[in-house]
């Protein structure tokens, strides 16, 4: 990471579902509101043990997500 802050709120968002879910469906609007056809996810950090859990439910409904508000 290439600041503790930016450790702390990915931790956060990691620690339980339902923010991954909100966080998911907030990135699929702002992709639709704005244009564009999605994210590109890099990582390039170390993940803790719980937000690496967590990734593929996250990119599972981003993607999801993404199709319903962008199209496919």
């Amino acid at each position: 990471y290439t600041d503790q802050r930016t450790f702390n709120v990915f931790s956060a968002l990691t620690l339980r579902v339902n923010p991954i879910v909100q966080a998911a469906e907030q990135l699929a609007a702002l992709a639709a509101h704005h244009g564009f056809d999605g994210w590109l996810i890099n990582i390039e950090n170390p993940l803790s043990h719980t937000a690496l859990q967590h990734l593929p439910h996250f990119l599972s409904h981003l993607r999801a997500s993404l199709r319903v508000a962008c199209g496919p």
